[in-house]
């Protein structure tokens, strides 16, 4: 019957046959094509989730990484307070060990008025006679002039004089306490030049890089200390040195340094 058509006819059946076949392949295209993008989609959906679950992970790093800083940042301050602390206690230390050696020092050169038996321990033996408590600074600190100097201090200087109503003096703008006593006390020993020379520069016991005061300044402070306040104690000495180191540490200008209201 096809061989019934005419050309034209066969032309157009094999047209449409053509076609046919190249919708099916079409259509077989399509379909490899959606798969592949369903496959793509499906792991664009997975790359997804892996970028969700990294980004919370790094959320939870970084709030690691905060309290890993605050830990640091506290351990940081507890090691600086230990570690003033220690040089705190090492001042202190030098400071017991120079008061030990300076009482060693004093007593040596005192000389009781009457001979005290050796099991016998009285107030009167333990200090100084009432004519050692007359002495001028000048004196005092020519007869405890024979310390040892430690390394880096400054030499011994003279000493500004102080008199009974000095003494009166400092003992009211102390309000009684020992290291105000002993601070007033040594801003009233020295010189302005010596107070801006020393400033900044200088300490108790040269500690921290600083040099230490002259040895007749700390044995005439102490002395002085221990006839005026006879119960005193280590504490009470850590105090005076603590107010001499802070009175040491800056300058005060347009201010004299016996001028009670900076302690």
């Amino acid at each position: 019957m096809i061989h019934d058509l005419s050309p034209i006819q066969g032309h157009a059946i094999h047209l449409v046959s053509d076609a046919s076949d190249r919708v099916a392949d079409l259509e077989h295209l399509v379909a490899e094509r959606t798969l592949k993008l369903q496959a793509t989609e499906d792991r664009l959906q997975k790359k997804d989730a892996e970028i969700g679950r990294l980004n919370a992970e790094i959320l939870r790093l970084n709030s690691d990484l905060d309290d890993l800083k605050m830990e640091l940042q506290r351990l940081q301050s507890r090691d600086r307070a230990q570690m003033n602390m220690a040089d705190e206690m090492r001042e202190m230390r030098a400071g017991i060990r120079d008061i030990q050696a300076t009482m060693r020092e004093h007593r040596s050169h005192l000389t009781p008025e009457r001979p005290v038996p050796r099991h016998t321990s009285t107030p009167h033996a333990q200090h100084v006679s009432s004519s050692t408590l007359d002495m001028s600074p000048l004196a005092l600190s020519a007869t405890l002039n024979e310390s040892i100097q430690i390394p880096g201090q400054h030499a011994d200087v003279t000493l500004r004089d102080v008199g009974p109503e000095d003494h009166a003096r400092i003992h009211k703008q102390s309000y009684g306490q020992v290291g105000r006593y002993g601070c007033l006390l040594f801003r009233s020993i020295i010189s302005d030049e010596q107070y801006r020379a020393w400033s900044k520069t200088t300490n108790w016991d040269g500690s921290r890089g600083k040099r230490a005061l002259p040895q007749n300044v700390k044995n005439f402070v102490i002395s002085t200390l221990q006839r005026k306040f006879p119960a005193l104690g280590s504490n009470d000495f850590k105090d005076c040195i603590d107010k001499i180191n802070e009175y040491l540490r800056v300058t005060r200008k347009n201010q004299p340094h016996t001028s009670p209201s900076v302690i």
